[in-house]
């Protein structure tokens, strides 16, 4: 994701509307991944943990870009 955030040229300066976009993208992927390939728990248990672990990824991600220097 790192990558791609510092490669984005029309959205440079706007960091956090890339960081949603591409967390978007993650957590569209990571949510048929888990449903498809993660037979362990019930169906409701793997999507809350995908939501919760994407969000807060989310959360900290926009509070890092805002606060620390980029």
């Amino acid at each position: 994701m790192n990558v791609v955030l510092d490669s984005a040229l029309p959205f440079a300066s706007y960091l956090i509307f890339n960081l949603v976009l591409i967390e978007f993208i993650v957590f569209l992927t990571e949510f048929l991944g888990v449903l498809v390939l993660i037979k362990e728990h019930g169906k409701l248990r793997r999507v809350s943990y995908v939501l919760v672990a994407n969000t807060v990824s989310l959360v900290l991600g926009g509070y890092w870009i805002i606060n620390l220097p980029v």
